[in-house]
């Protein structure tokens, strides 16, 4: 961003649009009315079912806990993504832009895209490692998410955010490749006088490829430590590694994915179907976890359902017998990117996952 702000003469040279009129730049990309429309209306489910889970977090004070404050901050920045590939996408699709079409304005929301990017990316490894002290047990680590000291990591993701908004390279959506590339001349021959190898931001691709190889290694660490305490512990713990196995999978399958094949396609030439695919990624990593919310946690499911209803959202009693037994809960198996997590709360008591209340007792949920 502060190419723009303070060296306007070199964001010109960069980024120059003088070659062609706003209707020949037009002219060069690919219109696509049915992707415009099917991104439109994906991007706005997604929005709105975030909206509601962010809203039931909310209301119903379970932020008091920090595992949903990391679920509240991740799902914030997942908003700004959904925006973008969904809402923003749907009309460039629909219009078949290229990057010099309104570029200043593609300039901005790249760079947004990037601070989003990098945040959520960077809380996602916290995160992960947050869930890997506490199944591992790691006694002499666990002080450092302790109480307040939350907010001193999520600062960090700021800090890192917002150095690469203001010192990195913005990306431009290209109708051409159906995705968002650094290169605003993507895929036009009629250009190739220009040199492309300025665009290139290696910075960007050892991120990207540093996530999609560390959230496996560490969730693959965890996994392991629930299959051990499953082979001690039984059918209790078989049930909760199942579906932390499942969130696992979904959640960090989806980061990964979208983490590499955003490197790949800005370091090698790649098909049509390949940017579609990674744009589709973008948007399931951004999204999905609302549907996830919706279907594998119960407190916040039901209290969706009571929003919708138009009734009172029940809230989460904040008794130090119920936190702290929510708390021992949420270190044994709230795992996932985004912090969803087998635990509900009803009438302001935890329920485990499985079905037991707190005295034990045997409950069956769907």
């Amino acid at each position: 961003m502060e190419l723009y702000l303070f060296r306007n003469d070199e964001f010109n040279r960069l980024y120059n649009c003088s070659y062609y009129t706003q209707e020949e730049w037009r002219s060069l990309g690919q219109p696509n009315y049915l992707l415009g429309v099917l991104s439109i209306l994906v991007g706005t489910i997604f929005y709105l079912t975030y909206l509601l889970c962010l809203t039931v977090m909310v209301k119903s004070k379970l932020l008091k806990i920090n595992a949903y404050k990391l679920m509240f901050y991740l799902g914030f920045y997942d908003m700004g993504p959904i925006f973008i590939n969904g809402l923003a996408n749907g009309i460039f699709f629909i219009n078949g832009d290229v990057g010099c079409n309104g570029l200043v304005l593609k300039y901005i929301m790249g760079m947004c895209g990037l601070y989003s990017w990098m945040v959520q990316t960077i809380a996602t490894v916290l995160l992960a490692l947050n869930r890997l002290i506490e199944m591992c047990e790691l006694r002499s680590l666990k002080p450092l998410f302790e109480g307040n000291k939350l907010y001193f990591w999520l600062l960090g993701t700021q800090v890192y955010g917002t150095l690469w908004f203001f010192f990195g390279k913005a990306s431009f959506f290209n109708s051409r490749g159906y995705s968002w590339f650094f290169d605003p001349y993507y895929k036009m021959e009629s250009l190739e006088f220009i040199d492309r190898s300025q665009y290139k931001t290696t910075e960007f691709v050892i991120h990207n490829f540093t996530i999609g190889t560390v959230l496996p290694l560490i969730y693959t660490a965890v996994l392991i430590s629930l299959w051990l305490k499953a082979r001690k512990g039984g059918a209790k713990t078989s049930r909760l590694q199942a579906l932390i196995t499942l969130q696992a999978f979904i959640i960090c399958s989806t980061v990964m994915c979208s983490s590499i094949s955003y490197a790949v396609m800005n370091v090698i030439d790649v098909s049509e179907t390949y940017g579609l695919i990674s744009s589709a990624a973008w948007m399931l990593n951004s999204g999905l976890p609302s549907v996830i919310y919706l279907t594998m946690n119960k407190t916040i499911r039901e209290g969706a359902w009571q929003l919708l209803k138009c009734d009172k959202v029940a809230q989460f009693k904040n008794s130090s017998k119920s936190d702290r037994h929510l708390s021992r809960l949420v270190g044994a198996g709230e795992l996932t990117a985004s912090g969803v997590g087998p635990v509900a709360v009803v009438g302001g008591e935890a329920e485990t996952c499985d079905g037991e209340d707190k005295d034990g007792n045997k409950k069956m949920y769907g």
